[in-house]
């Protein structure tokens, strides 16, 4: 249910397709980022860590994008003005 309406509405308002894929990564990327930090603070010992985990996430997006993950580079890339 969270994710359809992660996907389908943002704050009442219905997003293109292209973004509803992209809010879609975001959201799944966090989850990715959070659940192997809290499995390197259980099973290694780590400490947790916010900056760490906002690092794998920058770290994370880059591979993403690498790997083709569609969508994620227009987030980065700076869009001209007109």
């Amino acid at each position: 249910m969270w994710c359809s309406m992660i996907g389908g509405t943002y704050c009442g308002m219905l997003l293109p397709n292209s973004k509803r894929k992209v809010s879609i990564l975001i959201v799944v990327l966090g989850a990715w980022v959070l659940w192997t930090h809290r499995n390197s603070c259980v099973f290694d010992g780590a400490a947790p860590s916010i900056a760490r985990a906002l690092n794998a996430t920058s770290e994370e997006w880059g591979l993403w994008e690498i790997a083709g993950a569609r969508g994620l580079s227009s987030l980065t890339t700076p869009t001209p003005l007109p």
